[in-house]
């Protein structure tokens, strides 16, 4: 898969948001954490503990929601739904050029856009949902209501070009 162009506020080269990563200890580890941060409570996390722009290593340990919670078959199955997701974003790159925006704040960086995968998005929700008694359906939705006007509203990032 080719790397998008991206640049810094000095009009120099840099990596794309997609490159730049984190380690975990495994394959399967990783799709989990994926899952719970594309979910609506993690974009919402991010929104309201975060900056709004990037995603820091604090933010992931004290995401409210820890994979440890979750049984192994659960994990299981957040996993696949991450990696589902992840499949989507990236065929939808490389055949339709889809799912990926750029933001100029300070240089041209690019980042893949979750709210275009919204089906996706959902099925996270549900299971969670499904799976921990604690976040109601009603409580999902009040976060995806939220979630929709902070991406709306200019604060997460002003200037995005979905080109």
């Amino acid at each position: 898969m080719a790397l998008h162009t991206t640049n810094d506020h000095r009009a120099g080269p840099t990596l794309p948001a997609s490159t730049a990563g984190f380690s975990f200890n495994t394959d399967a580890e990783a799709k989990v954490e994926f899952a719970l941060l594309a979910s609506s409570l993690g974009y919402w996390w991010w929104a309201v503990a975060g900056d709004g722009f990037n995603l820091k290593k604090w933010l992931i340990q004290r995401f409210p929601l820890s994979p440890n919670v979750f049984s192994a078959q659960q994990r299981s199955e957040l996993g696949i739904l991450g990696d589902d997701l992840r499949v989507e974003l990236e065929m939808h790159y490389v055949y339709l050029e889809m799912h990926y925006v750029y933001k100029d704040n300070r240089g041209r960086i690019g980042n893949w856009h979750l709210p275009s995968c919204a089906g996706h998005v959902r099925a996270i929700d549900d299971a969670l949902t499904r799976m921990r008694p604690s976040l109601t359906s009603g409580m999902m939705a009040d976060i995806r209501s939220f979630n929709a006007s902070f991406s709306t509203s200019g604060a997460a990032g002003d200037g995005v070009d979905e080109g």
